[in-house]
């Protein structure tokens, strides 16, 4: 972030920590979750309060540009679609699995429960902003 400070552009990173994911936790124990059925919604609330703290001082007319990495990507994505975000003009993942495991044995070990299949349905990237 600070090369890009430097470059002159504003920078903001989701404030999230390691002991942020313990909030994922009760997920764990629904129905949902044994079905490989989770949304984001309720599921990743923690991850979608730290994108909105990260752009709160963004302003209505501003440009946003998201650049994730590994589930940040695809997380990103489903916060855009879930806030209705139009300030989002670029969007980069990095190492984003943007893909649910496919059907059969490795179906039975998806480690999202179901998540990514359903941000892959849900939240299609934009092709004119998005790359990956």
């Amino acid at each position: 972030s600070a090369l890009l400070r430097q470059r002159g552009h504003t920078v903001a990173c989701a404030p999230l920590s390691r002991l942020s994911w313990l909030r994922i936790v009760p997920s764990v124990f629904t129905e949902a979750f044994f079905k490989g059925e989770l949304k984001p919604q309720g599921t990743l609330d923690f991850f979608f309060e730290a994108l909105d703290a990260a752009v709160a001082d963004v302003g209505p007319d501003e440009d946003i540009a998201i650049l994730g990495h590994s589930i940040g990507g695809w997380v990103a994505r489903a916060w855009v679609v879930d806030r209705g975000e139009q300030r989002v003009k670029r969007f980069v993942t990095l190492g984003t699995p943007h893909n649910e495991p496919p059907e059969g044995l490795f179906s039975n070990i998806d480690q999202t429960r179901g998540l990514l299949k359903y941000v892959r349905a849900n939240c299609p990237p934009d092709a004119s902003i998005f790359t990956c």
